[in-house]
């Protein structure tokens, strides 16, 4: 789909402030291009004002891109149907602090997302009939949709690193509409995350060629995306991806009410290296769901880190997903997956 690809990540983190109380701030920029004209730019810029009392998050992207879509719920076949996208998304919040450590936000999204030619329908022998989903026009979305929607959300954050946490806590709760008279195409729908994160050290080993003692962490993580009403295939959970159930390709199964959780474990071996090991498991379920007998989905992996600003634990990671399926993913991120 690609052929020959290149791209570059840039990360510059700084204080906005110098009191203790105040996280670095961060501007980070990725760049993906292919020779066959395919483009990726996504900028994240991530403000943290004085004390930490306020702070501004965005997520702004561009992309020219292949996807894949393999159909609805959690028995969707092994088989694609490519659908090359061209898609703009813009996601702002802005948080204010009630208390130490406790955050209430305002967010917005819009996302204009145009499938611009479909391969041919898989076929196959088996017995399961296979539909063109996106060509005929039965799945809500296709071949392009509007999402824009506005709400509110709830955080409890006293991590020490927003990076790469090594004690702490997230518990993050959001609920966002999207009302058809905002701008959304033909459809309103809602839809509630819930994001429950502890960190816990364990040792703090003594690491070679390095004079300070860093710490081995365990890392859990609980994540839940429910959508309600009718929305488009675009804005139902996807299983998969670089931060959740490593090794799947985002969006191998999709449906309305998507649950997982991952456990990682990470410790440093040398210098400014740590290595990682994780394995999560997650069910998804939902109207197009015919496996409503509690079937799970597992994944696990290991990686590799580097950290670049050991003060602010600002770091690049190296992930090698393998899913229960067998399939396998190299995952490249400028932050901890968890």
């Amino acid at each position: 789909e690609t052929s020959l690809g290149f791209g570059a990540l840039a990360l510059y983190s700084f204080f906005l402030h110098e009191s203790p109380e105040t996280r670095p701030s961060s501007l980070s920029l990725r760049v993906a291009y292919t020779v066959r004209n395919q483009t990726v730019v996504a900028f994240e810029p991530r403000l943290f004002l004085k004390d930490s009392r306020y702070s501004i998050q965005g997520q702004y992207e561009f992309r020219f891109f292949p996807n894949r879509f393999y159909g609805l719920g959690n028995q969707a076949p092994d088989l694609i149907q490519d659908s090359p996208e061209r898609r703009v998304r813009a996601g702002s919040e802005f948080q204010w602090q009630l208390r130490p450590d406790v955050y209430l936000g305002v967010r917005h999204e819009f996302d204009r997302l145009a499938v611009l030619r479909l391969s041919d329908p898989p076929t196959s022998s088996n017995s399961r009939d296979l539909v063109d989903y996106l060509g005929s026009g039965a799945v809500p979305g296709a071949p392009g949709e509007t999402l824009n929607g506005s709400g509110i959300a709830f955080i409890v954050d006293d991590r020490d690193s927003v990076f790469s946490a090594t004690r702490g806590r997230l518990y993050r709760g959001e609920v966002t509409a999207f009302p058809e008279f905002a701008g959304t195409s033909d459809t309103t729908f809602a839809r509630l995350r819930i994001d429950l994160r502890n960190y816990v050290k364990t040792f703090s080993p003594r690491i070679a060629f390095w004079d300070e003692r860093r710490s081995q962490v365990l890392a859990l993580h609980l994540y839940g995306e429910y959508v309600t009403g009718d929305p488009p295939f675009q804005a139902l959970p996807t299983l998969g991806g670089p931060r959740r159930m490593r090794g799947y390709f985002r969006g191998r199964y999709r449906d309305n009410y998507y649950t997982a959780g991952q456990i990682e474990y990470r410790a440093p071996i040398l210098w400014r290296i740590d290595v990682t090991a994780f394995a999560a498991a997650a069910h998804i379920t939902g109207p197009s769901s015919t496996g409503g007998d509690g079937r799970l989905t597992y994944a696990t992996g290991a990686g590799l880190r580097a950290l670049v600003d050991v003060e602010k634990r600002t770091m690049v990671r190296i992930d090698f997903g393998i899913a229960d399926s067998g399939d396998i993913a190299i995952i490249f991120g400028r932050s901890e997956a968890i």
